[in-house]
């Protein structure tokens, strides 16, 4: 099972956590859950879980509790609810930016090198995102000078190694 702080879906962490300890404990049940959380509904983590339910600032104390969270996990887990039920632009993203103070920094050890020489730059994923937004068709496009050098699209069939994720794409820097 991933990680709580991996998750973005309160719902699908919830989905997860149930299949695991079903997987460990054949007698573990959504009434198990709800007696150990202290709901009267003895499939109230199954109506959760299907989004036939939201939780309540209480609800996600006693889920917090029943789940064996630390205070640390107990408040990701209530900014995630509340990003997930948030019906307002505002409050998502108040919401997103409490969860990713919790994610911390992506670990630059785990970035690949073709991902690497793809973002290191500036103009890799701008020109990918302006193919995607405009129908270049078959021809050449050439891109606005930058510190001297023209940066060039050539639709010639072959792949460069920084754009593996643009079929059909050679990059090629001209002066």
């Amino acid at each position: 099972m991933k990680d709580l702080f991996e998750h973005m879906n309160y719902r699908e962490y919830l989905a997860d956590y149930y299949a695991e300890k079903k997987a460990r404990r054949a007698c573990y049940s959504y009434r198990l859950f709800s007696r150990k959380a202290g709901f009267a509904s003895p499939n109230f983590l199954k109506l959760v879980i299907e989004g036939q339910r939201n939780l309540s600032k209480d609800s996600v104390f006693k889920f917090s509790k029943a789940l064996g969270f630390n205070k640390r996990e107990a408040e990701y887990f209530e900014n995630l609810v509340f990003f997930n039920q948030s019906k307002t632009l505002e409050e998502k993203n108040a919401y997103l930016s409490n969860l990713m103070r919790f994610r911390g920094r992506v670990d630059p050890a785990k970035i690949e090198r073709s991902e690497y020489a793809y973002f290191s730059q500036w103009y890799h994923p701008v020109i990918r995102e302006l193919i995607a937004s405009v129908d270049f068709g078959a021809h050449r496009a050439c891109l606005p000078v930058h510190r001297g050098k023209r940066c060039a699209l050539l639709f010639d069939g072959r792949v460069h190694d920084r754009l593996a994720c643009v079929p059909a794409l050679q990059w090629g820097i001209s002066r």
